[in-house]
């Protein structure tokens, strides 16, 4: 019973994460304008990395060497992809 009072915030907070929801939409498409298909298909990777990084600060979970190896992957291929847009133009 000492949570009921809470759900009066659940109107608010579905309206917030409607708002944070169309954001990232328009934004997810203003990245496809600026950077181009191929950076856009390495966003849910990136998302992912950031995730790990989010988990490890914010909530103390720990991952194997092995994630972490995949994370740095990650972050090579979005740099090979940025560099390589500079020396094509």
């Amino acid at each position: 019973m000492a949570d009921l009072p809470a759900l009066g915030l659940a109107p608010w907070l579905a309206l917030l994460q409607i708002a944070v929801t169309a954001l990232t939409y328009v934004l997810y498409f203003r990245l496809q304008v600026v950077a181009g298909p191929v950076y856009l298909s390495q966003i849910g990777y990136v998302a992912t990395s950031v995730g790990l990084g989010t988990g490890t600060l914010l909530f103390g979970e720990r991952y194997s060497p092995w994630v972490w190896g995949g994370a740095a992957v990650i972050v090579l291929g979005v740099l090979l992809v940025s560099f390589g847009r500079r020396f094509a133009r």
